[in-house]
């Protein structure tokens, strides 16, 4: 298993131990949302055709580097105030950031020091 998909697992773990043991914090009273660092990378789903990295892939080999299967993701980086980060970015990713029926996503989810 490569380390940024050990990582992964493993904040995957952390978030839910977060999330299970104090989604909330109390204080006087209030209820305060967390406040997590959130990652989320979009790709086209296997198969489908990538232009821009196809674009980017062939440039590269006529300078010379030995690229193949190059494909072109979108990365957004977001903080978040939420009790449920981990629904709430999910509904992000299908509601707008990525489309269903042609992209897959993964993220990454860490509360903000």
């Amino acid at each position: 298993m490569g380390d940024d998909l050990r990582f992964f697992f493993f904040t995957h773990f952390f978030v839910k131990i977060i999330l299970k043991n104090s989604k909330f914090l109390h204080f006087s009273d209030k209820v305060i949302a967390m406040r997590w660092k959130v990652t989320v990378i979009v790709r086209l789903k296997e198969g489908l055709n990538d232009p821009e990295g196809r674009v980017i892939g062939n440039a590269l080999r006529n300078l010379g580097y030995a690229v193949e299967n190059l494909r072109v993701p979108k990365h957004f980086e977001f903080e978040l105030e939420s009790e449920r980060p981990e629904e709430e970015v999910e509904e992000m990713c299908r509601r707008l950031l990525a489309n269903p029926l042609i992209h897959s996503w993964e993220y990454r989810i860490e509360p903000v020091s």
